[in-house]
């Protein structure tokens, strides 16, 4: 039936986004923390290749990946929650859509209303990740760290400014997803019609290739 298939659909898309988030977070983690040491230091000259270098004489390999824990425990449930939520939304959607199956503006839509439930994920685990990658600075400059482990980091948040310290940034950051959704979903969608040689691909009936995918996704 219909309701069979799309809750198949959307356990398919909540185990796929995990997987995927988790991938993401791993490979993308080195590249966070150089991007978060050269917004911190005071050094023009500063490049990325040598604060490369600088963590690896302080921290070892271990500190391309520092402060990696929070958003890795927080990346399997948040992109499991970003493609179930999107595809259940954009089951919805279709069901009262007047638009043809996988519309560019129904897959917006459905994007934009991602952003509601991960913001609340995100946001608390932001604030830990920020405050580790903070920390790791002190570390290349010679100074003891502040924080011995995400959850003590994370304690020492809690015992600072309690619930508010985790919701700060809230809005800023919902603002900044629910466009930052919409359009990755806008063009994803788009890429993945424009890529396949069938009709059909948005709403089942025919089949992407995992070089498509990657390629819709990296769009």
């Amino acid at each position: 039936s219909r309701s069979t298939t799309a809750r198949h659909t959307t356990s398919d898309a909540l185990l796929a986004g995990g997987f995927g988030g988790a991938c993401l977070c791993v490979v993308g983690a080195p590249f966070d923390v150089v991007k978060v040491r050269q917004q911190q230091t005071r050094s023009d000259g500063a490049s990325p290749s040598r604060i490369v270098r600088s963590i690896l004489r302080a921290e070892g390999v271990v500190g391309l990946w520092r402060g990696v824990g929070p958003p890795l425990m927080v990346a399997v449930p948040q992109f499991a929650l970003v493609f179930g939520s999107h595809e259940a939304a954009r089951a919805l959607i279709s069901r009262h859509s007047t638009r043809p199956p996988g519309d560019g503006r129904d897959a917006a839509l459905a994007g934009a209303l991602v952003a509601v439930p991960t913001t609340f994920v995100y946001t608390p685990v932001d604030r830990v990740k920020l405050a580790m990658q903070s920390d790791g600075r002190r570390v290349a400059s010679g100074l003891p760290p502040l924080y011995s482990s995400a959850s003590q980091c994370a304690r020492q948040l809690w015992r600072s400014g309690g619930a508010a310290s985790f919701s700060r940034g809230f809005f800023a950051t919902l603002a900044r997803d629910v466009p930052g959704w919409a359009s990755y979903f806008y063009v994803y969608s788009a890429a993945k019609r424009w890529l396949t040689s069938g009709g059909g691909v948005l709403d089942g009936t025919a089949e992407l290739s995992p070089v498509a995918s990657l390629a819709a996704g990296r769009d």
